[in-house]
């Protein structure tokens, strides 16, 4: 897991779980802020991405477990669940390997120490996101 700070510093917490950089192109984004979520959504399209937006925990799952995403943009403070159990959870359904959770929150990672470590994030991005990093851990363009 990475811990990316408000600097663009790059901090190595422990072994990234994604051991090679496999193709990204199917990205699901949570986050209780629609206009945030849709935004990104827009940015990551134009770029060429598919994406689909979740505004909470529980549709986060489902859609999840319905388009199989390779990334999740997950932000950590959502109205129904916790961000990092609905990580754990979509870790559980979609298996390790198969999806990359990176966490996006206004909070800093150390904060929530236990928690960051147990839902097994991939990547942990402090708010306002910087997009030439996001770009950098999705692997730039989709096409």
């Amino acid at each position: 897991m990475r811990l990316h700070d408000h600097s663009a510093r790059v901090l190595d917490l422990a072994t990234p779980l994604w051991v090679s950089n496999p193709v990204i192109h199917r990205v699901l984004i949570v986050d209780d802020n629609e206009d945030l979520a849709e935004a990104m959504s827009v940015i990551l399209t134009i770029h060429g991405y598919d994406t689909e937006t979740a505004f909470n925990g529980r549709t986060a799952l489902e859609k999840a477990r319905s388009m199989r995403p390779h990334a999740v943009l997950l932000d950590i403070e959502l109205p129904d669940f916790n961000g990092y159990e609905v990580a754990r959870l979509i870790r559980k359904d979609l298996g390790t390997d198969n999806v990359r959770v990176i966490a996006i929150s206004a909070n800093d990672m150390l904060e929530d120490g236990p928690s960051v470590l147990a839902a097994k994030l991939d990547h942990y991005l402090i708010k306002p996101v910087d997009l030439d990093m996001l770009f950098g851990i999705l692997g730039n363009e989709a096409s």
